[in-house]
């Protein structure tokens, strides 16, 4: 009896082993699939990231400034080099994400290799692709665990990198590129007037929600830029300013918040690791 008991026991003793060695390789397996889709996630950032700068580019190309050309071929070099780098990992992926992304590589190939866009119509375009790579954006960070992690500290962390902050990156970028548009003719439509004004006080609403994660001086050179894009609007001289001025503003704010998105993936990588 004491030999049944003693066995029992060494049985139950090596299942309880067993199941904690399982829920410590399960969480590093866990760990390092988060810090491989961190690195992918930042891939996938600095293409979000180039499409937008190729829109406000484009957008001014198209309306005459032609010694852009140039630079926008460098960045579609760039941009084919990340794409080829999501290609590659696709063993990493979810497959329902990477055919998203795949499809979304075929929209950009689409769009480059037209000839017959006009700047509203390029704005469009380029606005519907990288809205869909921020769509993909998210599902990878809930594929790789990080907006659905345990941590309450990554969760929070995680989705401020994926979600708030590209999306005021992306409004921010609108209005670089409806800039670019409107200072390369001759008067801002209504339209442009309307879509601008609206975005500026998307932009207001999004600063307060960011605050902490960015800090105060990102936040007031972002104010700045709003309130001189809303003056010029107002008064009707956004067509007589230098276009460089605004892109290099605009720029010189996306890349603040890219940044500090790059530095909040860096500490999550940290926490994981």
């Amino acid at each position: 009896m004491t030999n049944q008991i003693l066995l029992l026991a060494a049985v139950c003793f090596g299942l309880l082993a067993l199941s904690l060695i399982r829920l410590v390789q399960t969480k590093k397996q866990a760990h390092q699939k988060s810090i491989i889709g961190l690195e992918l996630i930042n891939t996938l950032m600095s293409i979000i990231k180039l499409t937008q700068q190729h829109r406000g580019m484009h957008s001014g190309y198209l309306n005459g400034q032609h010694a852009l050309e140039t630079k926008l071929k460098a960045l579609e070099s760039e941009l084919a080099g990340h794409f080829k780098t999501l290609s590659d990992a696709h063993k990493h992926f979810d497959p329902r994400t990477f055919q998203s992304l795949q499809a979304e590589q075929r929209q950009w190939q689409k769009l480059i290799q037209r000839n017959d866009l006009n700047a509203n119509i390029s704005f469009q375009l380029h606005s519907s692709l990288i809205k869909r790579l921020l769509d993909s954006l998210w599902d990878m960070a809930d594929d790789f665990g990080l907006t659905t992690s345990r941590s309450l500290d990554v969760k929070a962390l995680s989705n401020k990198l994926v979600r708030t902050l590209p999306e005021l990156a992306e409004s921010i970028g609108q209005v670089r590129a409806l800039t670019m548009q409107v200072s390369n003719s001759d008067r801002c439509t209504p339209d442009k007037k309307l879509h601008l004004l609206f975005t500026l006080a998307k932009i207001e609403k999004e600063i307060s929600q960011i605050q902490d994660t960015v800090g105060s001086q990102t936040c007031h050179a972002i104010q700045a830029f709003v309130d001189e894009v809303r003056l010029s609007v107002d008064q009707q001289t956004l067509s007589d300013r230098n276009p460089d001025i605004f892109f290099q503003e605009a720029t010189k704010n996306i890349d603040a918040i890219f940044q500090n998105i790059q530095q909040g993936l860096n500490t999550i990588k940290t926490q994981l690791s």
